[in-house]
């Protein structure tokens, strides 16, 4: 881990269609670290909470043993929930929600929270490098 580099955490059971993100991030001077699921991004968190900059965290994932699937509606909602989670726990980090989620009730839960929520769709992974470098203040 290179301590020079500001560190991103990325929740999301996808791998490959954040491969252009994780790309442009580390092209932009950052470390990147991601993780598959809540309870490996929650193991995570436990042991480097004080030097990740920014979480990215998609909202369509797969419950774990943090949330299962009855709190989590099959994983519909398990993103909403573990950012509850995240900012009860976690306060001091910035949390982005970048997703393929239509869902208004989802959406709306979001919003709700002032959560800062951006649709895959809608910007480039350059564009996002600047949207992560705004909010942590670079």
């Amino acid at each position: 881990m290179n301590e020079n580099k500001p560190l991103v955490l990325i929740i999301d059971d996808d791998f490959t269609p954040m491969e252009l993100y994780v790309k442009a991030l580390q092209l932009s001077n950052f470390e990147v670290h991601q993780s598959l699921s809540i309870d490996q991004a929650m193991k995570y968190l436990n042991n480097y909470h004080d030097i990740v900059k920014i979480i990215v965290l998609d909202i369509m994932m797969p419950p774990g043993h943090i949330l299962t699937a009855e709190e989590t509606e099959e994983g519909l909602n398990t993103g909403v929930l573990f950012y509850e989670n995240l900012k009860s726990l976690y306060p001091q980090i910035p949390i982005v929600v970048l997703t393929n989620v239509r869902r208004k009730d989802t959406l709306d839960a979001l919003n709700s929270k002032a959560c800062n929520i951006y649709q895959k769709s809608d910007f480039t992974p350059y564009r996002f490098v600047e949207i992560v470098n705004k909010i942590i203040g670079l």
